[in-house]
């Protein structure tokens, strides 16, 4: 089931957003690490804040945080809830009602961007990223006359 995340969460989803980024991602750990405080930043600013729980008191497995203007930040799921559509009802939960949002990802994590452009979201723009031969990607997903498929840029 999804619902709005609360203050008590907050513990929970550092650790899901902390896996998450590091396994993810070709960047070195003291690199996520130094973002700890962005990331609590971002959860308690969001716009929406949504959590995925098998059942209403259970512990988060997975996490989606939308900020103002349609920034997707985060997505995040338990490695051992992966390919289960925690995911998809996440994404599905923060699409409802918007008619767009957009995210910045780095090129090397192939598994989110294979995952964005399953539901709709295509490339927008580059840019460079952390560290040489790295990119931070924008991709974007637009309904289209109400419906869920990309629109042309």
């Amino acid at each position: 089931m999804i619902r709005s995340a609360d203050y008590r969460d907050l513990e929970r989803l550092e650790q899901l957003w902390f896996h998450t980024v590091v396994n993810g991602h070709s960047l070195p750990r003291q690199y996520w690490q130094a973002r700890r405080p962005d990331f609590r930043r971002d959860c308690l600013g969001a716009e929406t804040c949504l959590v995925y729980v098998e059942n209403i008191n259970d512990t988060a497995d997975g996490f989606i945080v939308v900020a103002p203007g349609d920034a997707l930040l985060w997505l995040c799921v338990n490695p051992v809830k992966t390919r289960q559509g925690v995911g998809s009802q996440l994404m599905a939960a923060a699409q409802h009602g918007r008619d767009q949002l957009h995210t910045w990802l780095l090129q090397d994590n192939l598994e989110a961007r294979v995952f964005l452009q399953d539901r709709g979201f295509v490339e927008r723009e580059r840019r460079p990223g952390p560290v040489q031969s790295q990119y931070w990607l924008c991709m974007q997903f637009r309904k289209v006359d109400g419906k869920n498929k990309p629109k042309a840029a």
